[in-house]
């Protein structure tokens, strides 16, 4: 009996460490061709990525020294690709809707949408959306830190840009 009980442990460890292995190898190709997705993207506008974060269904990269910002997001089945020149935008904000339910707890606070708006010297605003709870999970994984990061990296580069 306790043979079996040793073999029935040893074989669910191996499987839990096979599982784990065969994941992990399945998010490092993810990553690769999401990374590449966006190199290329990239490459289209004779451009280099400095910095890139994906999450999720979005990926964004930035190219400091040609200022082109770059966005892929699919939303709700659709693939949508951004190339930015941040030398035309005159201001970056981050947009966040938020709205109120009530619980047992009390009143909670939800956001529903984290986007950056771009406003442009013509006027015209460009809106990149880091969630939404109608395509995205309906919990938050670190998009609102990233939307305050990519305003400060957008914002830092305008005002830099402008000296």
């Amino acid at each position: 009996m306790e043979n079996s009980s040793i073999i029935t442990l040893l074989v669910v460890i191996i499987v839990m460490v096979l599982l784990y292995v065969i994941l992990r190898i399945s998010q490092t190709k993810k990553k690769s061709r999401i990374k590449r997705e966006l190199l290329d993207l990239a490459e289209k506008s004779n451009s280099t990525i400095t910095d890139f974060d994906f999450w999720n269904n979005c990926e964004i990269g930035f190219d400091r020294n040609s200022g082109h910002l770059f966005f892929i997001r699919l939303k709700c089945g659709d693939k949508k690709n951004s190339i930015l020149d941040l030398k035309e935008v005159s201001s970056c904000e981050m947009n966040k809707e938020v709205r109120t339910i009530s619980s047992g707890k009390g009143k909670q606070s939800v956001i529903d949408k984290l986007e950056l708006i771009l406003n442009h010297k013509n006027r015209e605003k460009t809106r990149l959306e880091f969630y939404n709870t109608e395509c995205d999970n309906l919990n938050l994984d670190g998009e609102l830190q990233l939307t305050e990061k990519w305003a400060d990296i957008v914002n830092n580069f305008i005002q830099t840009y402008k000296k």
